[in-house]
């Protein structure tokens, strides 16, 4: 198998996890058998600190879950493909921020659930990276990203009735700062070194010094 497409299928590992994770725990609370209040995140109260770890992981229905899902399995792949030595680091301070956030600074009710501020951390982060690291891959990378998911920063307003937007503003001032951060992990490769450039100052369209004919031919002039 080719080793980029390797590598492409091996980032999908980890949100794919995640993402079975959250759908177990979602019909385990169809089921009856889970509270998923018990894990939310109630602001401001002692008995709600716990949703700030597991808030991220339970949502209000499949419509929410699903939504969340087909956003998060995509950038957590990219994340992990462009940036994986840090994207641990990225996906754990992701929930921490988002969480942490709506606890301070949420509503008191209705309680909040859900993987979007996550998906902000890292939609976020990526963009940013690209701001900050000024590479021309992760520039290129950030405005892919923009496109896709611009419409995003809608969310980080109280504009819609029972939408968390403290959980959206808080993932994405968390990716953020994650981005500037660990801006100078996995830096863009160094040009190369005077004595190794190859420098061609001739004319683009003289092929015969560019490519050298076989052996026992000439170019006819």
């Amino acid at each position: 198998m080719d080793q980029d497409l390797r590598k492409i299928i091996y980032s999908f590992f980890l949100p794919l996890a995640l993402a079975a994770i959250m759908v177990l725990l979602h019909v385990l609370v169809e089921a009856g058998l889970i509270d998923k209040l018990d894990y939310a995140i109630h602001p401001q109260s002692l008995s709600g600190v716990i949703g700030i770890f597991t808030g991220a992981f339970f949502h209000g229905d499949w419509q929410h879950l699903l939504g969340n899902l087909s956003v998060f399995v995509i950038v957590g792949a990219v994340l992990r493909y462009f940036y994986r030595k840090v994207s641990l680091q990225v996906l754990f301070f992701g929930i921490l921020t988002a969480g942490l956030g709506t606890w301070l600074f949420g509503r008191p009710y209705p309680p909040h659930l859900g993987a979007s501020g996550l998906v902000n951390a890292l939609i976020f982060f990526l963009f940013f990276s690209g701001v900050f690291r000024k590479d021309r891959v992760a520039l290129v990378l950030s405005l892919l990203v923009a496109f896709l998911y611009g419409g995003v920063v809608w969310g980080l307003l109280p504009i819609e009735e029972g939408i968390s937007w403290e959980g959206h503003l808080s993932g994405a001032i968390g990716g953020i700062l994650m981005a500037w951060i660990f801006r100078g992990v996995n830096p863009p490769p160094s040009p190369p070194k005077d004595d190794e450039r190859i420098d061609y100052t001739g004319p683009f369209w003289n092929y015969k010094d560019l490519i050298p004919p076989p052996d026992g031919f000439q170019y006819p002039e």
